[in-house]
């Protein structure tokens, strides 16, 4: 997915009037990297700037993690552009944070890019000694 295709999808999942927009586009790429970043850390430990995961700048660029996790993006700037508004729009904008957590989590939980083998385990919880 495009930069290009992922402003569009926030603008669509943002849903607002064609005023309200105007204040908020300017940092659309900002939240954009801001939510590839936090993936991209969980996907590799790597932060956006280190070889092979520039940051996005222009309509032609695609995230360098695997496309079932761009929709994440999406979420997380759709999250950025409702939090900074009143209440009601915050309370519509926790949907699309949760959906980003959700898939951070289970990136996490898999390994990221260097993956798990199935039923491995980091760490063991509530085991009596």
């Amino acid at each position: 997915m495009t930069v290009k295709d992922m402003k569009d999808m926030v603008m669509h999942q943002f849903n607002l009037e064609e005023d309200d927009v105007s204040d908020y586009v300017p940092y659309l790429i900002v939240y954009l990297n801001g939510g590839y970043g936090r993936l991209v850390y969980a996907w590799d430990e790597k932060t956006l700037g280190d070889p092979g995961y520039p940051r996005l700048q222009s309509d032609s660029d695609v995230p360098n993690i695997p496309e079932q996790y761009h929709q994440a993006i999406v979420d997380w700037a759709t999250w950025c552009m409702y939090r900074n508004g009143n209440s009601p729009k915050q309370q519509r904008g926790y949907a699309y944070r949760d959906a980003y957590f959700q898939v951070e989590s289970e990136v996490i939980a898999h390994g990221g890019k260097e993956g798990k083998e199935l039923g491995e385990v980091n760490a063991l919880f509530n085991i009596p000694d």
